[in-house]
C-alpha cells in the first residue's frame, strides 16, 4: 500500500511538471529569440513558438512576438497570415494594425491596407495609399 501511494504521488508530480513545461515552453522560446543575432533562427524560434502553443495566451503572445520580426525580414504574406490568426483570439491594437497595414501595403492590397490605416489611424500610410490609388487611375 505504501508503495502504491509513492508511485501514485511521483506520477502525479511528473505529470504536473510536464503540464508546467509545456505551458512555459513558447513563452521561453519567444525570450529565447530575442537574444538572436542571425534573424533566421530567430524567425524558426517564433515560428516553432506559434505551432506548438495551443492555449490562447500561448497563441497571442506567440503571434504578437512573431508578427514585428516578419515585417522587419519583409515576410508579408506570413505577417498577414498571423496578423489573421491573431484577429481570432482578440481585436488588434494600434501597433499590430499599422503592420497590417503596412503588410498590405507592400504587397499591393491596397483596399485592406487603407482598412487598417483608417482603424489605426495612421494618416501617413492613408496618404500613401491615396497617392498610389491616384497613379492607378491615371
Amino acid at each position: 500500500m505504501q508503495k502504491v501511494k509513492k508511485i501514485t504521488a511521483i506520477t502525479s508530480i511528473l505529470i504536473i511538471l510536464t503540464v508546467l513545461i509545456y505551458w512555459c515552453l513558447p513563452f521561453v522560446l519567444v525570450l529565447n529569440s530575442f537574444n538572436q543575432a542571425d534573424k533566421q533562427k530567430e524567425i524558426s524560434l517564433l515560428n516553432t513558438a506559434v505551432k506548438i502553443s495551443i492555449f490562447a495566451p500561448q497563441k497571442q503572445y506567440a503571434l504578437e512576438s512573431a508578427i514585428p520580426a516578419l515585417v522587419i525580414t519583409r515576410d508579408y504574406l506570413g505577417a498577414i497570415e498571423y496578423i489573421k490568426r491573431l484577429e481570432k483570439y482578440k481585436p488588434l491594437d494600434n501597433g499590430i494594425k499599422y503592420l497590417a497595414s503596412y503588410s498590405y501595403l507592400q504587397i499591393g492590397d491596397l483596399e485592406n491596407a487603407m482598412q487598417y490605416a483608417i482603424e489605426s489611424g495612421n494618416k501617413k500610410i492613408q496618404t500613401k495609399i491615396y497617392n498610389k490609388t491616384k497613379e492607378k487611375r491615371k
